[in-house]
């Protein structure tokens, strides 16, 4: 049976598609209540097409699952994977072997065969093997229920990923239930962790983990910005005619500016920079830009810029001003990146924040089409994108 709580995590018009994607019929006129609250029709449908084997166990898990660990998860914590089980070669027949021998740790459980009794609570576990290793392992925790205004009483989950191949952990949330579940997020995060490394289940795959040093965060945000903001300098400067640092040093003569040259030059360069990026917004920038960012020296925020579209930062004069100073001191508490993925599938719309000595990764939605879809090559992305900057 599918509880009506697990099935609020879904969108009433999604869980029409799927219906209809898989030949259910008469979707409509079988419901029988359109309460916003209320999702017992939709068990219902579900329970009896299971029943008519129109739909299975199998297929209704898969979609329940793409949704509750990937594009209803929208803020993750990110710690580094200091240990594992198995970070080298493992046969098919030895992962079998190993799951035989560790059933408590559920691995490829239907979340329809699970009780929902206690709070933090292992639902199910999946492995992703290729090539002989294992590239990720993930769980499926259910935390309790929160009570949500829209849908009411709403089963609440986190998505804890191993990823073996970039020794990172990510623990997923979705941030609306999140924020009004009955703990504190940094109780939540702790009693996740010492589940994983501590607890006698999860023993046999020997996870250990670690927090990142103070400046580590701030660095590999810092390296994200500067790799967008560089390129984007240099495409815009493309942009500028020929003979322009030329027509400048002349006006600066001509006002009796001799000292500082090459400063002033970048200074009103850096105004063409501003009305180039303003007038083209993104279509200079095919691989992606920053559209926010914090910026603090020692304990004072220095800067707190952003664009309410997902922009370019750079027809920003906050950006240009402090640019100089943020490239000397190479760290940045927060940035938005919009990133472009090969094809353009659908951008990536993130934030990342340096904070506790972690990382903590937030996914907008700009509203554009597909922008939920392929969730998972979009984490992928950004996870290697933190590995390249923390090596």
């Amino acid at each position: 049976m599918i509880l009506e709580s697990i099935l609020k995590n879904v969108h009433k018009y999604e869980i029409k598609g799927f219906l209809r994607k898989n030949g259910v019929d008469k979707i409509d006129t079988r419901l029988d209540s359109h309460i916003a609250d209320n999702y017992k029709p939709y068990v219902k449908i579900i329970e009896e097409e299971i029943k008519e084997k129109k739909i299975n166990k199998k297929l209704l898990n898969d979609f329940l699952m793409e949704h509750i660990c990937y594009s209803k998860t929208n803020t993750y914590y990110t710690f580094h994977l200091s240990n594992f089980f198995c970070f080298d070669t493992l046969k098919e027949d030895q992962l079998n072997n190993f799951k035989m021998q560790n059933p408590e740790l559920l691995f490829d459980n239907l979340l329809m065969d699970v009780t929902l009794e206690s709070e933090f609570t292992l639902c199910s576990s999946e492995v992703e093997h290729k090539d002989n290793c294992i590239s990720q392992v993930s769980f499926l925790f259910y935390l309790g229920t929160v009570d949500t205004r829209a849908k009411g009483l709403t089963s609440f989950f986190s998505n804890v990923i191993i990823d073996v191949k970039q020794k990172l952990v990510f623990i997923k949330f979705n941030s609306n239930l999140l924020d009004n579940f009955n703990h504190e997020k940094l109780f939540i995060i702790e009693r996740l962790l010492n589940t994983i490394t501590k607890n006698s289940v999860f023993q046999p795959l020997n996870i250990g983990f670690g927090s990142f040093n103070e400046e580590q965060p701030q660095r590999i945000i810092f390296k994200m910005f500067s790799e967008l903001s560089l390129e984007a300098e240099e495409i815009l400067n493309k942009r500028i005619p020929d003979g322009t640092d030329d027509k400048i040093k002349n006006f600066l003569k001509s006002v009796h500016i001799s000292q500082n040259e090459i400063d002033y030059i970048k200074q009103i360069k850096a105004v063409v920079y501003q009305d180039l990026s303003d007038n083209f917004q993104g279509d200079l920038f095919t691989n992606g830009w920053v559209f926010r960012f914090v910026f603090r020296e020692k304990d004072y925020t220095r800067a707190s810029s952003r664009t309410d579209d997902y922009s370019p930062i750079y027809g920003s004069k906050v950006y240009w001003n402090l640019k100089e100073l943020i490239f000397k001191g190479q760290k940045m508490n927060d940035a938005g990146f919009k990133w472009f993925l090969p094809g353009n599938k659908s951008p990536i719309l993130v934030k990342l924040e340096s904070k506790n000595n972690g990382i903590i990764i937030q996914y907008y939605n700009d509203k554009e089409k597909n922008n939920q879809k392929y969730r998972k090559e979009k984490d992928k992305f950004v996870a290697e994108k933190i590995r390249k900057y923390l090596s």
